[in-house]
């Protein structure tokens, strides 16, 4: 599908010396709870109500960003360098 070329509006902009969201944080999330509505029947009419579930974190908790020796919106993070790390084993492994 064609896009409009247009200039890049000024708030999607990231500035390059600003660190990334993920500068620094710790990667020992174990997951978190969430809001779930839970229906019922009760006769003709259901009935709903609020719950919290658990919500287990399976994703990856290394960093891997393959470029972040390069990056220097990584300079300080102390995870840096374990994204070439992580890539550099998968490519052994391949």
């Amino acid at each position: 599908m064609p896009v409009e070329n247009h200039a890049v509006h000024t708030k999607t902009r990231i500035a390059a010396d600003k660190p990334y969201g993920c500068n620094n944080l710790d990667r020992d999330m174990v997951g978190y709870s969430a809001p779930n509505r839970r229906a019922g029947a009760n006769g003709y009419e259901p009935t709903f109500w609020m719950e919290r579930v658990k919500i287990p974190h399976v994703m990856s908790r290394e960093c891997r960003y393959d470029m972040s020796n390069k990056d220097t919106r990584c300079d300080g993070c102390k995870h840096r360098g374990s994204g070439e790390a992580y890539a550099d084993r998968i490519r052994s492994a391949a």
